[in-house]
């Protein structure tokens, strides 16, 4: 065990350099978080690390199977923040400092209810309570920028009072941030407080978000959904689609990840992960144009497509295109590899 000024880091022996990098990433939160909410933990707060997500999902502090989807938890019995390392500590960090957000706001609501005499205080929903630990360990990044986007762009940000978006997973946390962001931008930072801190006075959390501002909540949620089309507009206005003005490289499966590297011969290539045959693979595909200079030039078939996948035998049929003609021949195996006839 590891112990800070605000932390109990609990860890196997092997993975001492990981909890001490926790360790000082969640006292640099603490610090924020302190000033943020106005607002301190009076006792340590227990951090369980894991070194990956497997032995994270056997976890005994919660009595059930982790989903592989989850990256971490806070949960309120004993108040413990539970995660694990994925390889990235860019999303480690992030996501210590996310569940820290839960930690400060349960304590907070917790602490200004019991000052009014309310045990049991509301909890906000959950799109606010994920938005808030999004919005206050991030702020406004290019992945939320890139979803809210496309979910203007493609018909599907939900209403935050939905049920489908309780079933929506990431882009619950995605409209909750968004929403935050309206929020502090219009109203400053020192509202949202002051809706954690008077949330127990009211009957909904819809009524003290109306309270605090002085709007109607639906005449609140429509000024931000307009404020979210009128920044995407702003922004398509400079830019343009993918489609309109650039050349699809595949079909194929599902693809994701590429990164384009250049080889020893000057040529770009375009490396991707695709799942085009049920399982995840890595793909190659060149991104030459195929124009060479006038001369002689030998042409290699090495039995595969452009994403370096074999192909089934067959007579390999080459096209040849010049600014005067297009021609197509045929390879002959018998007389070597790259040879025409």
């Amino acid at each position: 065990m590891l112990t800070t000024p605000h932390f109990q880091l609990f860890y196997y022996p092997e993975e001492e350099d990981l909890a001490r990098a926790a360790g000082f990433w969640a006292e640099e939160a603490f610090d924020e978080l302190e000033q943020k909410f106005n607002h301190t933990l009076h006792r340590l707060v227990p951090l369980v690390i894991y070194s990956n997500h497997l032995h994270f999902q056997q976890t005994n502090t919660a009595p059930f199977m982790i989903p592989e989807g989850v990256g971490g938890f806070f949960e309120f019995v004993k108040g413990r923040v539970v995660l694990p390392n994925n390889g990235s500590m860019y999303d480690f960090r992030h996501v210590i400092r996310h569940e820290l957000v839960h930690v400060f706001m349960y304590s907070k609501i917790n602490a200004m209810a019991k000052l009014g005499g309310v045990l049991d205080p509301r909890l906000p929903p959950l799109w606010f309570i994920e938005g808030m630990a999004e919005w206050w360990s991030t702020g406004w990044d290019t992945e939320a920028e890139m979803v809210i986007r496309d979910a203007l762009l493609h018909d599907h940000l939900l209403p935050l009072e939905s049920l489908s978006l309780m079933a929506a997973g990431f882009l619950l946390y995605k409209e909750g941030q968004a929403f935050l962001r309206y929020f502090e931008e219009t109203y400053g930072s020192d509202r949202i407080r002051q809706v954690m801190e008077e949330i127990y006075h009211h009957d909904s959390f819809e009524d003290a978000l109306s309270a605090v501002t002085g709007k109607p909540y639906r005449e609140l949620i429509l000024s931000w959904r307009l404020s979210l089309k009128q920044k995407a507009a702003a922004a398509r206005s400079r830019q343009t689609l993918p489609g309109s003005d650039a050349e699809l490289l595949t079909r194929a499966g599902s693809n994701m990840a590429p990164t384009v590297y250049r080889d020893e011969d000057g040529k770009d290539h375009l490396v991707y992960l695709s799942l085009r045959d049920g399982h995840t693979n890595v793909y190659r595909q060149s991104l030459s144009n195929g124009a060479f200079p006038a001369g002689y030039h030998q042409v290699t078939w090495t039995g595969r497509d452009a994403s370096g996948r074999a192909v089934p035998s067959g007579i390999p049929i080459a096209r040849l295109v010049t600014p005067q003609y297009t021609k197509s021949i045929m390879a002959c195996p018998e007389y070597g590899e790259g040879s025409c006839c």
